[in-house]
């Protein structure tokens, strides 16, 4: 086992023990090493990470960027993106869901996109006032340490209707499991609860 496998499997142990529902997710999704990204991505299906970047960061960083990928994949981002600027909605992406993971007491990498006043709002909407000048673009590309990929099949070709609505289903089911998982253990980040009403 490589050292990067170590210190990922470590912090999928630390999310399962202290982070439940970030940890059951990441439990049940295959993480895939490729050299030929920056940092870490997903595309709803899988993370892939790049060695020398984990090599780069704290564990406690890592644990952190394994659940802001979970948080991508919970949130349906790479389904939703459509024909959305890639970068932006990256950035807007990010945006929601890492004030969720900070408020979990969880450590980003520096430079993360957290900002109090895009709490609670979707990430549609941060991209539409973004878009609109009512919220700044970040100039620089320091915040990005985890990307979203388009869903696509194993051969790399794009999903037809019915296989993105036969994953988008495979995410809903593996999300209502993590948070039963999580509830039961009396650990539901905030911000959680609304997500699942809406499923």
């Amino acid at each position: 086992m490589s050292d990067v496998i170590k210190v990922l499997s470590r912090s999928k142990t630390q999310l399962m023990l202290h982070h439940p529902f970030f940890g059951s997710l990441a439990m049940s999704t295959p993480f895939i090493e490729d050299t030929g990204i920056d940092t870490m991505c997903t595309n709803g299906k899988w993370i892939k990470f790049n060695p020398d970047y984990v090599r780069s960061i704290s564990g406690d960083e890592t644990t952190g960027v394994v659940a802001h990928e979970v948080m991508h994949i919970t949130n349906k981002h790479p389904l939703r993106m459509g024909n959305r600027d890639h970068r932006l909605w990256n950035i807007a992406t990010d945006y929601a869901i890492n004030i969720i993971i900070v408020d979990a007491g969880l450590q980003l990498p520096k430079g993360a996109l957290v900002d109090e006043q895009c709490r609670g709002m979707s990430a549609e909407k941060i991209y539409n006032l973004m878009q609109s000048g009512e919220l700044p673009i970040p100039m620089d590309d320091g915040w990005s340490f985890g990307e979203i990929e388009a869903p696509t099949n194993d051969d790399g070709s794009a999903m037809s209707d019915s296989e993105m609505d036969q994953l988008e289903t495979e995410i809903n089911v593996k999300v209502l499991s993590a948070h039963a998982n999580a509830k039961m253990r009396g650990k539901v980040p905030a911000g959680i609860e609304g997500l699942i009403e809406e499923m």
